[in-house]
């Protein structure tokens, strides 16, 4: 297959999308200047809207009350946690190393078995 074989191909599919395009416009396009809804169209779509709407089930109607405070509550509790987690993860002031955090923290000191933490 060489350049021009692909070359051709994408011609003969401009061809045919110009075509159909073509096609659908004439289809479309016919309509008279006067064209409206028939008379009684609004009511019919009313109507039709109506049946439409599905009744909710009796048992969201009495979670509703239950779940919409539990987001609430949710949303809060998540906020706390994002500015708990994002106040515990920056760094701190002054420069701590390691040694002196091992040395100052009897919670590590107890984990990791010195003796003075005993």
């Amino acid at each position: 297959m060489t350049w021009r074989d692909v070359l051709a191909g994408l011609r003969r599919a401009a061809r045919s999308s110009e075509e159909r395009a073509a096609l659908l416009l004439r289809l479309g396009s016919e309509r008279p200047e006067d064209a409206a809804p028939r008379a009684g169209f609004e009511a019919r779509l009313r109507a039709r809207l109506d049946d439409a709407v599905v009744e909710t089930p009796s048992w969201t109607r009495e979670l509703d009350p239950l779940v919409r405070p539990a987001l609430a509550l949710a949303t809060i509790v998540v906020a706390l946690c994002v500015s708990l987690y994002a106040r515990s993860a920056a760094p701190p002031p002054d420069p701590v190393d390691l040694a002196s955090l091992f040395e100052a923290d009897p919670v590590l000191g107890s984990l990791l078995g010195t003796p003075e933490a005993r």
